[in-house]
């Protein structure tokens, strides 16, 4: 038991204590119009027996805090307020009760079990009703003031002089338009003969000096105690207007509209070195929840119904789509690899769509990757896809998922039952159900030890605050207000009759709620609405299976044969081929240095500003017989092969010779396609040079040896032998004979025939630059500054490999509205080394900023690892599980936590004490000359 102070009596006047203010929940919220009411229950005490003379209830509810100050500050304003004229009802609104005999119809109790002297209360209820104009704001502060007073001379008409006016309780009601969360708990820390003892509770006005709290409302010279002071939650005023407000937002609460119509976002193809494919495309696994759960319509907190359903399996189809005309050179195609997506041009080629993963296989998986939580990431690996035609390809999806909302609700409503069951004990031992004629409060009072020991109204609150917000979310209400809201209803300290009704009912409310779900149980064999003692039948709820099926678009063109493509990472890739590939943040950097170290061997160039993360030109030039290192000189004529496969094919099909630079013969052979492309011919003439001489010159010239000038094993000595005839017989094919290959060999190094080839590869025009700004911050456009007018002694491969085949390299940042808007931001060292800090991931992708030279770009190919994560750990597999149990179970551990926390448990050292002996923070007189110091 709590002993009160013996000096909180002191008074010839019974003590007014606020025991409770109900507000009604018809009441606005700040800033609404209409009319706040609210009922103030105060507890009078006295302990003087001999004390039967009429006594008069002053109860006023202040709007305006300075009025309220002033009132406070001094004796006279207040027995004017009392007394005189109707006061003015937008700062103050008055009532007075009288009460006669004051020693009837009141309560004993004991306040100090040291003294046993008893304790008469008596409560009297005061309604009020104050207009507010949302207009003007609204109701921000109201307070209520209390005292007790008594008229000595009825028939002097100086009125307030003859006031006996006794101790004055303040309770505050509404801050800034809130209830405070926080009281005050004042204890002795002396003892004093007509105060108390120390640790007893002081409740009545506190002053604050330049060095202590003390007793009283102002500083007196006669000896008067300090206290100390505990904060405690405040659980005198009940508010169940939350609860009102969350009726209505259920009521409000309709079936999400279909607002997304596409829950994925644009696929993403990534080509290995071997020639299958990686997808990533995100699903928007929240959105389709939200709008195709079962119960998606009841359960609004976002993180719940996610909780309450799981990704099975991920199935992943591929059809193979054939053009109706395909094209070549001389008929070009109806359908462009840009625009790979008409189906009025396409046709099925008649083969039905083959499986190629599964989630549960591993060729289909979720991937958690940091800042992209938000979606699922979705990653397939088309192996198969090394070994298919050439062709587009039409990828698609078949996502099973399953839904527990269901059980989820189901789940929610037992648990309820289950505590109201239980409660219903403590409404029992709280009311004293069955006995008539005897005080509620001294029976609460004499049954607190049990009462407060009995969990069930606990736990009840616990899984009430629980449900709401897993079921609905805050709604705006915090969890920590829910309990505040809750706990007075049920706490023996601060409940009454009617709270703990409260409580029931609102439990009531919420199982009759979810009653209202398919599944709901019904009342055996009868119409009525559910109660706790009602016989249930379950229609018992199930998980659903849902399927979500999406075709990807655009379509995959499978072009090229494997190890045919750019290579923009090399050998930085610490990637396999059957998963996406990783760079790790020290391997990036490296290929960044590279790419400095690239461009500076042009001319030295200031890096300063320089972006070598956000760009990246090819690392490697891989065709089917060759392999072309860009680190070192690119020779033109390494990449003739390539260019005429990119110009010169009939057929979409590239057609490669061989590596041109270790054999002549492919050479000369790709010469020849080049240049009969344009139209251009060249050959060997068997014409002596003396026919030649003769047609140059008019005089005549005489016959010369030329092995007098020449070495006799100088072919040209025997030229004569060029023109010889295959042996009758000869098992050797002309074209195979080295005198017929010599003539054509020595014709691949003539200047006129090199300088005609260099100008049909450049379209006979001069290179320039024409939009540099597409790469501004690489490498590349830090030289194009420097070196613009030193392009033509570049040759035509290195000037669009270095310039021309530049990629942005961008990470995936986020999304914005939509799947369909991803954020792809240019990557840079500061990103990377906070990836490295954190030990995170980027979803990384090369994207081509546009032509930058004024020749077209024919040495390009498709790239490799179009899409890589850069990072210093292995993607973690995304679990999708159905959890929905444990959530809510954690949800209900942090409630319970909460409630037994160092200031809202209702069971701490200095809460257990009734809700009437507790101060506000506005009975706490600070004077002017303490003005500065805390309150």
């Amino acid at each position: 038991m709590i002993n009160i102070a013996r000096g909180v009596y002191r008074s010839s006047l019974p003590v007014p204590l606020v025991e409770e203010i109900n507000i009604l929940p018809s009441s606005p919220t700040p800033g609404i119009s209409g009319t706040f009411s609210m009922v103030v229950n105060v507890a009078l005490q006295s302990i003087n027996n001999s004390d039967t003379e009429p006594v008069s209830l002053f109860v006023a509810a202040f709007k305006d805090m300075n009025y309220l100050k002033a009132i406070k500050s001094n004796d006279a304003y207040l027995r004017r307020l009392i007394t005189g004229p109707s006061a003015d009802e937008t700062q103050v609104i008055t009532k007075i009760v009288s009460i006669s005999p004051a020693s009837k119809g009141q309560n004993l109790s004991v306040f100090n079990e040291k003294e046993r002297i008893l304790v008469k209360s008596k409560n009297i209820e005061i309604p009020f009703d104050i207009v507010v104009d949302g207009a003007t704001g609204g109701l921000r502060n109201l307070a209520v003031l209390v005292v007790a007073y008594r008229d000595l001379a009825p028939e002097d008409d100086s009125l307030a002089a003859n006031l006996e006016v006794g101790k004055t309780t303040v309770e505050r009601v509404l801050f800034e338009g809130k209830i405070p969360a926080t009281t005050n708990v004042f204890k002795l820390t002396q003892d004093m003969k007509e105060y108390g003892s120390v640790g007893e509770v002081w409740t009545g006005p506190v002053h604050l000096t330049r060095k202590a709290l003390m007793a009283g409302n102002k500083h007196l010279p006669e000896d008067h105690p300090t206290l100390e002071r505990h904060i405690i939650i405040n659980q005198k005023i009940k508010d169940i207007r939350p609860i009102q407000r969350l009726y209505k937002h259920i009521n409000r609460l309709q079936a999400p509209p279909p607002g997304i119509q596409n829950y994925f976002g644009t696929p993403l193809y990534s080509r290995s070195a071997n020639n299958s494919v990686k997808i990533y495309i995100p699903f928007n696994f929240a959105g389709y929840v939200i709008e195709n759960s079962e119960f998606s319509n009841i359960i609004r907190n976002r993180a719940t119904l996610l909780s309450t359903a799981a990704v099975l399996d991920i199935k992943v189809f591929r059809r193979r789509v054939s053009f109706i005309e395909e094209g070549n050179r001389l008929t070009t195609d109806k359908v462009t690899s840009d625009h790979p997506d008409d189906t009025n041009v396409l046709a099925d080629c008649g083969t039905p769509a083959t499986l190629i993963g599964t989630l549960r296989t591993g060729d289909v998986r979720l991937l958690s990757i940091p800042g992209l939580e938000n979606v699922y990431n979705i990653f397939i690996n088309d192996k198969y896809m090394a070994d298919s035609k050439q062709s587009y390809y039409e990828y698609s999806l078949e996502v099973d998922l399953v839904d527990k909302s269901g059980l989820a609700i189901n789940n929610i409503r037992a648990r309820l039952i289950k505590r109201l069951y239980q409660y219903q004990s403590y409404l029992f031992n709280f009311t004293g159900r069955g006995n008539k004629n005897f005080d509620s409060q001294s029976f609460v009072d004499a049954k607190i030890n049990i009462l407060i020991s009995d969990p069930a109204w606990e736990r009840l609150i616990a899984e009430i605050v629980a449900s709401i917000i897993y079921i609905w979310g805050n709604i705006g209400v915090p969890r920590n207000e829910w309990l505040r809201t809750l706990l007075p209803l049920a706490n023996p300290y601060s409940a009454t009759n009617v709270s703990v009704l409260q409580l029931e009912k609102i439990a009531y409310d919420l199982i009759n709620i979810l009653n209202r779900a398919d599944f709901k149980p019904e009342v055996s064999n009868s119409d009525a609405s559910f109660t706790v003692r009602s016989t249930m039948i379950d229609k018992p709820a199930t998980a659903k299976n849902l399927i979500c099926t999406h075709v990807l678009k655009p379509r995959y063109y499978n072009e090229l044969n494997h190890l045919t493509g750019f290579d923009y990472l090399g050998a930085f890739s610490t990637g396999n081929l059957d998963r996406i590939s990783r760079v790790s943040t020290d391997k990036y950097a490296a290929r960044a240095d590279k790419e400095i170290a690239k461009y500076g061997k042009y001319t030295k160039m200031d890096t300063t500003g320089i972006n070598s993360y956000g760009f990246l030109s090819p690392r490697i030039v891989k065709t089917p017989e060759n392999f072309i290192d860009t680190s070192t000189g690119l020779q033109l004529a390494k990449a003739y092969d390539l260019y005429q496969a990119n110009t010169t094919a009939l057929s979409k099909e590239k057609d490669f010779m061989g590596n041109s630079f270790k054999n002549r013969k492919n050479r000369y052979a790709e010469i020849g396609r080049i240049l009969s492309s344009e139209a251009v011919t060249f050959k060997y003439t068997d014409t002596s040079l003396k026919d030649i001489a003769k047609e140059c010159a008019a005089s005549t010239m005489a016959t010369l040896d030329s092995s007098l000038y020449f070495t006799t094993g100088s072919v040209f000595v025997f030229d004569n032998t060029y023109i010889k005839d295959e042996t009758k017989g000869s098992s050797t094919p002309r074209y195979k004979d080295k005198y017929w290959w010599a003539q054509d060999s020595k014709l691949m190094d003539n200047k006129i025939l090199v300088s005609m080839l260099e100008e049909s590869m450049a379209s006979y025009k001069d290179v320039k630059v024409n939009n540099a700004g597409a790469i501004f911050g690489s490498p590349a456009h830090r030289l194009l500054q420097s070196a613009n007018s030193n392009l033509q002694s570049i040759n035509l491969f290195e000037l669009n490999i270095n310039f021309n085949s530049v990629m942005r390299v961008q990470f995936l940042a986020g999304f914005g509205r939509g799947l369909n808007n991803p954020q792809w931001v240019t990557l840079s060292p500061s990103v990377v080394a906070t990836a490295k800090k954190q030990n995170s991931l980027l979803l990384c992708r090369l994207t081509d900023p546009g032509q930058v030279l004024s020749v077209e770009n024919k040495f390009k190919l498709p790239s490799f690892d179009k899409l890589f994560i850069i990072g210093d750990a292995d993607p973690m597999s995304l679990q999708s599980r159905s959890n929905y149990f444990q959530k809510y179970m954690e949800l209900l551990k942090t409630t319970k936590t909460a409630l037994t926390g160092p200031w809202l448990n209702p069971k701490g050292k200095n809460s257990a004490l009734r809700a009437r002996y507790t101060c506000s923070h506005d009975m706490l007189y600070v004077p002017e000359d303490a003005m500065g110091y805390s309150r």
